[in-house]
């Protein structure tokens, strides 16, 4: 199945109404719709309510949240729910059908309803949290109106109601007591409260109380002693609880001196008033009574808050808490205006809130302009109305700096902002005691943009001596001030995704989501250039806004070379904050050195005295740069003010900037000898020259201060350089130079009275010279020297003094006879690659290395003696025909892996038993020295070793009994050898998985194997019969597990053996999908398991008698009865043709199509690989049988959720056909190729009861470990696979527990 991206439009924060002018449809109004991605094949159900809850500020993405899909040309009053992966997946094939017929265009809408538990608001029976634990805990964010479905579909009242909340009492109870000041409390959180006494005289009081109700968001009703006794209160709650399920309101009852259980059964008072009041009274009709009695119960039930309950101290602290959970459920209603069309805030919020839930102080770190001010406001918004005091601090590197008075204004703004009082201290002292008030209260406090650990510290102090449950959060582009103020958790922002980028850019520059006709490319192009920072995007869209495409392409040219000087601005801060080492170092990185690996940075320019391991840490910290798997990286558009920042050394003369890396500069000043003392690096890809460039002699002896050179080829033409000429010999390179690269370098040798003394890296590699230099020189510092593909290199120069020499290439020198000792005696050296090196004929060294951990001689063909050893070379290749191996090669204690091509060895030392750590020993050819007692000695000392090749080692006739000594080994390969038989002992090899033994001609027998083996192949083997008793005793594996191959077996006669080596096939088909029921059935993966197969190839013409539907050719069809996942997994079988009298020359590929149809012609159709590699050489008939590993079930499946539920013959008979045939990885075979496959057969599988009931109970004991015996003593019968004795044997029967495990 394709893996690409599919498309909703998800619509949220609306309601479904009637449309006024068709009342007889359903339309959306208000809310919000934005574009949401998802991987096809990979997204779940609880990834698809966690992408989508953040756009409904859901506090948890699993349970807050609930969506349905509308199906194209669908009314809404059909909109499909997804409730599980089963649901979604349905949605995807529905999608799928769209995304077929035009995958431009393929979208699909979703409906967004949020879920708020019954008991979500603050329950009157639950205590407050514990101070301790409190002070790790954000404030939700308010949660939606209400739960009920009704709620859900209308959506939330409209933002412009006349009131935020309504108080519902009675006034003879509380007037002039709690409700009064539940009033005032909530005035003065400037909430607009409706109370009963600000009705106008004259109104009539039932429809204005109404209208009051309904132009309320929330509202508070004050159950007390006598509520009940007043009809009017009855009737305001009546309709209360009617707008609650008309238009979401949000209801909030509070039992002020009351019993809830008296309201909600109507005990006590409320009893009394209907019994002695309302019952009594003849002109009210008694359904009016029940309603009233039905209000109270539901009101009852809500959740609320209860006077009598312990967690309150006082009416005050009951009344606070009130204010804040009306507060918080108002904010859900009014969201920050600021934040409505921000695209991706939800998602890229989504981190930093679960870290504010874990820690008290939070710190988000990144460049300038991706979004941290943001970010910071959005939560700050969300959240600060649920403590005491809040302060959002903004620009405090630009308001203050490190200047004392600048500060002490923003610590008295921050004084006065959380105490909601006017605060002047001193700016020498400052009062404790404010310092304490604050510390006494929950504070949410913003610092935003701080610069140093200084600003830090004065406006906040020590961070955890805040109150309980104060959250500090602190935006910065250096990372030290948060660590150095132990800033519990800091969260890095990334950039914006592609698609969310687009849509950013868009509304800035055509207000729309999505760019106008003509202008996507352009827009593609603009979106690349910003790179996910969500400033540049605003301001690029911004400035593009209304030109035109002439216009935007232009711009886009421009900023290209001029950066715009508004993102700049910005960007560049952080940099003008650098000393002056720290400042070079970003803009060599800037200019030449982005993408290398940390090591070679720090080498480089740590001989320029510029401290880079403390200076690259600053920049890190500052986002500057970045380090992933040790490459240094940069963003793009801060490498961009990089290289502005060196264009405005001199804007008109490049020749007098520090760094020219530029293609147009450096070549004007390479052309007209303009080379100066302000050149400190040079940068060219030689491949885009576009004329001729002749450099002049003294080109760079005009540039003393060089110390970065680079001439490279960015596409290899014929190994020279494109357009660039030289003269026959060049004066001296600069004494500076410490990195001197260019790539094919045409003269014979580097110029005379060049001194690369401070030279740290060489790199030529395919360079045209001989040798280098000719008398020894002085490379103190020399580390790197790449010389990879310089064929006409015949010598290295003696490197002596050079002491800190770590790396040397030499890859592809064919012309090197050999290597210069200095080398070989260097005990710094790291790396050392001759590969190809073919005329070098001896590699020695008198030094053990310690630090060498990379050796490559392959290919070094006429290398004849080999004696270097190191502690540290984990890989080893010496496939080159070396004659001698020294017994040195014992030393190499680290060696992993070693491959010797032996076809000129003329000893195995005896020494490589003691590589203790060998994994892998390959033996390529070694026919001379292959002999049974050779081996013997090595053996003995090769515990470690998992994998042991002999390839055509034509000496090779027997193995030594000690081969159980190594208990490790998981595969042996013969392939080629003229192995005649197997040792004894091999059964002791417990771990062995894997036995090849290919091309073995000469095998006469095999012995009793390890019942761990997996994969045995026997190809070709032409001695080997069937009646070995290890193949007629070979039992199924405990796992299931089987890869067997026997193709061009002459003398493997199945026929003479059919019953009991096709009970062997069948127990282990069995024996796998009971594998497969237990492990899905204990909580596996619900599809097939990569690490179970089973599939055998062997020589035959007749398909076994128990498969249920055979056939000739390459085409089988079949019913199936109800239920269709009774047979769950499936066999499946060919016969294939030999090749001859079409040979074939490549490989094919097996493939098969299942094509699925019922009585409606309903139909459904996939294809899938069964066989990934047909062997060629094939003289005979063969069988090939493997596992279908959830083809066929999986086409059933997609045929269910597609049709299931409307096809009227879903409860019918379904038609299968699988058709077989065959394609070439490279092209579709064009012959016909029926011919090749002679039958083809089907067998379901079903398994017995008494096994299933086994494998039933296991899973309910949860013997996961312990294969029930019955499992693993299958035998054959007439009727199907039985378990135990003859007694208990019975046909495979249809169960029901099957359907049940499946």
């Amino acid at each position: 199945m394709e893996n690409y991206k599919a498309k909703f439009m998800c619509s949220y924060g609306g309601k479904i109404q009637r449309d006024t002018l068709d009342h007889t449809k359903l339309s959306y109004v208000g809310g919000h719709t934005k574009i949401v991605y998802v991987h096809r094949t990979t997204i779940t159900f609880p990834a698809m309510l966690a992408k989508l809850a953040t756009l409904c500020n859901a506090a948890s993405a699993s349970a807050d949240v609930s969506f349905k899909y509308q199906l194209p040309g669908e009314d809404l009053d059909s909109l499909i729910s997804v409730t599980d992966d089963d649901d979604l997946e349905n949605m995807m094939i529905e999608y799928d059908q769209l995304h077929s017929a035009s995958p431009k265009t393929a979208r699909m809408r979703l409906f967004l309803f949020p879920n708020l538990p019954l008991d979500s608001a603050a329950a009157s029976s639950e205590p407050e949290p514990d101070p301790a634990v409190r002070q790790l805990q954000l404030p939700p964010p308010p949660p939606p109106p209400s739960s009920s479905l009704s709620s859900r579909l209308v959506g939330p009242l409209s933002t412009h109601g006349k009131y935020d909340v309504f108080i519902s009492f009675r006034g003879e109870d509380t007037r002039t007591n709690f409700t009064c000041h539940l009033h005032e409390a909530l005035c003065r959180k400037r909430i607009k409260t409706f109370i009963d006494y600000e009705l106008h005289k004259g109104d009539e009081i039932s429809p204005s109380l109404f209208r009051a109700i309904e132009d309320s968001y929330v509202s508070v009703i004050v159950f007390s002693e006598n509520y009940a006794d007043s009809k009017w209160c009855l009737e305001e709650l009546v309709r209360i609880l009617e707008c609650r399920k008309e238009y979401g309101q949000v209801v909030i009852p509070v039992f002020y001196e009351i019993d809830p259980s008296h309201v909600r059964k109507q005990n006590g008072s409320y009893k009394e008033a209907f019994e002695k009041k309302h019952m009594q009274n003849s002109m009210l009709d008694i359904n009016k009574i029940q309603k009233w009695k039905d209000a109270l119960a539901e009101a009852a039930d809500l959740a609320g808050w209860d006077s009598h309950s312990r967690s309150y101290r006082d009416d005050t602290e009951l009344i606070q808490r009130i204010v804040k959970d009306v507060l918080q459920k108002l904010i859900y209603h009014y969201p920050p205006n600021d934040f409505k069309g921000l695209v991706g805030i939800q998602e890229k919020s989504a981190p930093l809130e679960s870290l504010l839930r874990e820690a008290r102080s939070v710190g988000i770190w990144g460049i300038g302009g991706i979004g941290k001010t943001t970010i910071a406001r959005y939560i700050f918004d969300k959240y600060s109305h649920g403590f005491e005091g809040s302060c959002f601090l903004e620009n405090i590197r630009e308001r203050s700096g490190d200047h004392v008075q600048g500060l002490h204004d923003l610590r008295d703004q921050l004084y006065s902002v959380l105490l909601n009082e006017k605060v002047r201290q001193s700016s020498t002292a400052k009062s404790t005691f404010v310092e304490c008030r604050i510390r006494r209260q929950s504070n949410f406090i913003v610092l935003d943009d701080v610069s140093s650990s200084k600003q830090l510290k004065y406006l906040v102090g020590e961070l955890e001596s805040y109150g309980p449950g104060s959250k500090i959060i602190i935006t910065t582009r250096d990372k030290s001030v948060l660590q150095n103020r132990r800033v519990e958790k800091i969260h890095e922002v990334e950039g914006l995704d592609f698609p969310t980028s687009l849509t950013l850019f868009s509304l800035n520059a055509f207000n729309e989501d999505s760019p106008e006709v003509g202008y996507k490319e352009l827009s593609r192009k603009a979106v690349n250039y910003c790179k996910g920072v969500p400033l540049a995007l605003v301001v690029l869209g911004s400035f593009l806004h209304s030109k035109t495409e002439a216009e935007w392409e232009s711009a886009l040219n421009k900023i290209e070379k001029i950066p715009n000087e508004e993102i700049q601005t910005v960007l560049r801060l952080s940099y003008d904050e650098l000393d002056y080492e720290e400042q070079q170092i970003f803009l060599d990185i800037a200019c030449f050195l982005k993408g290398e690996l940390k090591e070679n940075i720090v080498s480089l320019l740590d001989s320029c005295s510029l401290y880079p391991v403390i200076g690259m840490r600053s920049l890190l910290d500052k986002a500057l740069i970045t380090i992933s798997n040790d490459s240094v990286g940069m963003h793009d558009l801060i490498q961009q003010m990089g290289w502005e920042i060196v264009r405005q050394e001199s804007i008109e003369n490049p020749e007098d900037r520090s760094r020219l890396w530029d293609l147009d500069d450096t070549c004007d000043v390479l052309k007209n000898n303009k080379g100066t003392g302000a050149i400190q690096g040079m940068k060219l890809d030689t491949y885009q020259i576009r004329q001729n460039l002749s450099l002049s002699v003294d080109t760079f002896k005009k540039m003393p201060n060089l110390k970065y050179l680079k001439f490279f080829i960015s596409i290899r033409e014929h190994g020279k350089l494109s357009g660039l000429q030289l003269p026959e010999e060049l004066e001296s390179f600069s004494e500076k130079l410490r990195h001197l690269e260019w790539h094919a370098y045409p003269l014979p040798s580097l110029p005379s009275n060049f001194c690369p003394e401070k030279l740290v890296t060489l790199q030529m590699p395919n360079g045209q010279f001989r040798r280098l230099w000719n008398k020894m020189q002085d490379l103190v510092n020399l580390k790197d020297v790449n010389l990879a593909g310089c064929q006409e290199l015949v010598e290295l120069p003696d490197l002596s003094k050079a002491k800190n020499l770590r790396n040397v290439d030499l890859f592809g020198c064919r012309s090197l006879s050999n290597i210069h000792p200095s080398i070989l005696s260097c005990s710094t050296l790291e790396r050392l690659d001759l590969t190809g090196c073919s005329k070098l004929e001896t590699l020695e060294s008198q030094t053990h290395f310690k630090s060498l951990w990379h050796l490559n001689v392959s290919g070094c063909k006429s290398l004849a003696k080999f004696s270097v050893s190191s502690e540290e070379v984990e890989v080893l290749d010496l496939m080159m025909g070396v004659k001698v191996l020294h017994p040195s090669i014992g030393r190499f204690s680290k060696a992993r892996i070693l491959h010797v091509d032996g076809h000129r060895l003329e000893n195995l030392p005896k020494e490589l038993s003691c590589l203790k750590s060998l994994e892998t020993l390959s033996l390529h050819r070694c026919s001379r020295v292959s002999s049974k007692e050779n081996l013997h000695l090595v053996f003995n000392g090769l515990q470690s070793l998992r994998e042991l090749y002999f390839m055509d080692c034509h000496y090779l006739f027997e193995l030594p009994d000690n081969i159980n000594q190594l208990s490790s080994l998981q595969k042996l390969a013969l392939d080629g050898s003229y192995v005649v038989r197997l040792p004894e002992t091999i059964k002791h090899l417990s771990a062995l998985e894997t036995l090849s033994l290919k091309g073995c001609r000469r095998l006469q027998s095999l012995p009793e194997l390890p019942s761990s083996i997996i994969r045995l192949e026997a190809d070709n083997c032409t001695l080997l019969p069937i009646a070995s008793s290890s193949l007629t005793n070979f039992r199924p594996k405990e796992d299931g597990r089987s890869d067997d191959s026997f193709h061009n077996c002459v003398n493997f006669h199945v026929q003479k053996h059919t019953d009991s080596f096709h009970q062997y096939l069948r127990d282990l088909a069995h024996r796998y999908e009971l594998r497969r029921i237990k492990r899905r059935g204990g909580g596996g993966r619900r599809t097939m398991f990569a690490d179970i197969n089973f599939r055998i190839f062997y020589q035959d013409h007749r398909i076994p008698k128990w498969f249920t539907y055979q056939t000739k050719g390459a085409s089988i069809t079949f019913e199936l009865d109800q239920p269709y996942d009774l047979c769950s997994s499936f066999v499946l079988c060919v016969v294939i043709a030999p090749c001859w009298p079409s040979p074939i020359k490549y490989g094919l590929i097996l493939q098969y199509q299942c094509h699925l149809e019922d009585s409606d012609m309903n139909k459904y159709s996939t294809s899938k690989i069964l066989l990934d590699d047909v062997p060629a050489e094939r003289d005979f008939d063969h069988i090939y049988m493997s596992f279908d590993r959830g083809g066929i079930i999986e086409a059933i499946k997609a045929y269910k959720l597609k049709y299931g539920s409307q096809s009227e013959s879903y409860k019918g008979n379904l038609k299968v056909t699988i058709e077989f045939y065959f394609y070439c990885c490279t092209f579709q075979w064009s012959q016909d190729h029926d011919w090749l496959i002679r039958e083809c057969a089907v067998y379901p599988l079903v398994a017995p009861d008494s096994q299933l009931k086994q494998v039933e109970l296991k899973l309910e004991l949860g013997m996961e470990n312990k294969r029930p015996r019955g499992i693993l003593e299958m035998e054959h019968t007439e009727g199907g696979v039985g378990v135990g004795s003859s007694s208990d044997r019975g046909p495979l029967p249809s169960t029901k527990k099957f359907k049940e495990l499946c």
